[in-house]
């Protein structure tokens, strides 16, 4: 008997795979893209119905790995498959006989076949692209990454590249186009959120306030490194451009907070230690000078800047994907 938590997840979880199935129907690409964002729901909820089982047997580990890998092929998201559903999947296969593991993942392993000769067709298209990801870069060729999201838009690793792209080429529309596509396809991906904070006032200034609002109430309750970050770039934006000091208030306390939280990133703390210098100059009514950064312990920054001012060379970091 599966317990009423479950079942009501795993209910969930068919109501995305079957409104996915109507999209796909539908055929074009917004609809490609909107199936895409169906599975991703339908992946969580069986993730989340596997953490509502008490006690899993090793079969309900196996057969949840299994659903969750087949919705994100579904998904058309290599990343998540290749990089860690299907090795769950071979993972929760080990403490079982070999045919029972066979048993359960049949239709599954003809599936991922199938969908890593395709991904690898389209690679070859994408060389510059592959070669980044063989060498564990970003992928920085804004043609290629389309070509790779016309046939794989589920995935929200490509649309962030692609963002972060379009950031360096100067196109902000086009930039938050692309993190909210992301955003919409990993809602819990902070590292994603903390791009759409820091872009949000210049891309989106009607929507601004209400956004940041939201976020300083999550860091609040349950922040991270990468919600602290966005929000203490974005907030500092606003305020400036608003003049509205309770921005840069909230901004000294979101890079507080910030460095009270395990760093994600080597250098976290001394960005952080940065934002805090810079806001407390701003709050007093002062200039900041660019001795902030050798105190923040960013001096190298300073040498490879071209900029004069500390809060420019802040945006400009915070700019970028964090993971880069």
């Amino acid at each position: 008997m599966i317990p009423d938590t479950r079942r009501l997840i795993l209910v969930e979880s068919g109501h995305f795979k079957v409104a996915a199935a109507a999209r796909l129907a539908e055929g074009g690409t917004e609809a490609l893209f909107e199936a895409s964002v169906l599975f991703h729901a339908a992946a969580r909820a069986e993730r989340r119905a596997l953490e509502a089982t008490e006690a899993p047997t090793p079969e309900d580990r196996l057969r949840s790995a299994v659903e969750v890998c087949g919705c994100l092929i579904d998904a058309l998201d290599p990343s998540a498959v290749l990089e860690w559903a299907w090795g769950r999947v071979l993972e929760a296969s080990e403490p079982l006989p070999e045919t029972e593991a066979r048993a359960i993942r049949a239709r599954l392993d003809g599936k991922f076949g199938s969908f890593l000769r395709s991904y690898q067709r389209v690679l070859k298209h994408t060389p510059k692209t592959a070669s980044a990801m063989e060498r564990g870069k970003a992928p920085e060729q804004a043609r290629e990454l389309g070509i790779l999201l016309s046939a794989f838009p589920g995935d929200p690793r490509f649309w962030s590249s692609l963002a972060s792209v379009q950031r360096t080429n100067g196109n902000v529309r086009a930039c938050w186009d692309a993190i909210q596509r992301a955003r919409r396809l990993d809602p819990e991906d902070t590292a994603i959120r903390q791009a759409e904070l820091d872009l949000v006032t210049q891309a989106d200034p009607e929507q601004a306030s209400a956004v940041l609002e939201v976020a300083y109430r999550d860091i609040l309750a349950d922040g991270n490194a990468d919600l602290c970050f966005g929000f203490a770039a974005g907030a500092t934006r606003w305020g400036l451009e608003r003049g509205e000091r309770v921005w840069l208030e909230r901004a000294l306390d979101a890079a507080t907070l910030g460095m009270s939280f395990p760093p994600l990133y080597p250098s976290d703390r001394a960005w952080f230690h940065a934002f805090r210098l810079v806001i407390r100059e701003l709050l007093a009514g002062k200039k900041p000078r660019m001795d902030i950064l050798f105190r923040a312990g960013l001096g190298a920054w300073v040498v490879a800047s071209r900029e004069k001012d500390p809060l420019r060379v802040l945006f400009n970091r915070s700019s970028l994907l964090r993971a880069a």
